[in-house]
């Protein structure tokens, strides 16, 4: 009996194939004052044969987190997928006048996002951040590794 259902529950789960997701390694937000809405981005780092990688950064607005990444959804040519998050950036003008409270929680609650990405609050736009140039291994990335590299020499306390 337990073998059959073992059988049976084993088709049941979801496969994604990883050359057919769009994997976010960082995220951004920012707060629209004259729309009152959340300005969110995305970076994909786009991985090129034998070359560096590139990244990818897409921008939509919305109320949520959830429409921002339907949004986003639209633009791209597959599924979005959070389980590889490096870096989530919130803009200081967004945190003083919002809140981050909100925006995190779905990423708390959701079990496709790792436990391991960092959370910074930057002065300026986060999207200038994740569209720039950094390394070789895609900008989130970088942006994570600079972060762990001050926690561990004592310049950032770990939270």
């Amino acid at each position: 009996m337990i073998l059959l259902v073992c059988i049976l529950m084993g088709g049941c789960v979801q496969k994604k194939i990883i050359d057919e997701i769009i994997i976010v390694e960082g995220m951004g937000f920012d707060y629209d004052e004259h729309k009152d809405e959340i300005i969110g981005t995305i970076q994909i780092p786009t991985f090129v044969k034998e070359e560096s990688v590139e990244n990818e950064v897409h921008t939509a607005t919305s109320k949520t987190k959830k429409g921002i990444l339907q949004e986003i959804q639209k633009k791209v040519s597959g599924p979005v997928s959070m389980g590889s998050l490096e870096i989530l950036l919130f803009s200081e003008k967004l945190a003083k006048e919002k809140g981050i409270l909100e925006l995190m929680d779905p990423f708390q609650r959701d079990p496709t996002v790792g436990s391991s990405f960092q959370v910074a609050i930057v002065q300026g736009d986060p999207r200038k951040m994740l569209e720039g140039n950094y390394g070789v291994r895609g900008n989130s990335y970088h942006i994570s590794r600079l972060l762990e590299n001050d926690i561990e020499i004592g310049n950032l306390p770990r939270s």
